[in-house]
């Protein structure tokens, strides 16, 4: 009971200024409203996207540093990766 009379009370508060004001008005509240909330919706989206691309760019590191570590552990060679690639034959002379 309690809860439906809080809902009521905000309701007519909310409400009380549209019955005073013109429709233009309204109106042009409304669309502010609109607009705040789609400019913080894609903040949002913005902060979200930059999240999760430092979390992927994070993970790729410490994935790579990993397969470093055992490479080394079992005596392979370790070397980036984005490295120009030197095959046997590039040394030899024809």
């Amino acid at each position: 009971m309690k809860n439906t009379l809080t809902a009521l009370a905000l309701s007519a508060l909310l409400l009380a200024p549209a019955v005073h004001a013109g429709p233009t008005e309204v109106a042009q509240s409304a669309a502010h409203g609109a607009s705040a909330v789609a400019t913080k919706t894609e903040n949002a989206v913005k902060h979200g996207v930059k999240k999760a691309a430092s979390a992927v760019a994070h993970g790729a590191h410490v994935a790579g540093s990993a397969v470093s570590r055992g490479a080394k552990k079992i005596g392979l060679p370790t070397g980036p990766a984005s490295g120009p690639v030197q095959g046997p034959q590039s040394n030899q002379s024809p």
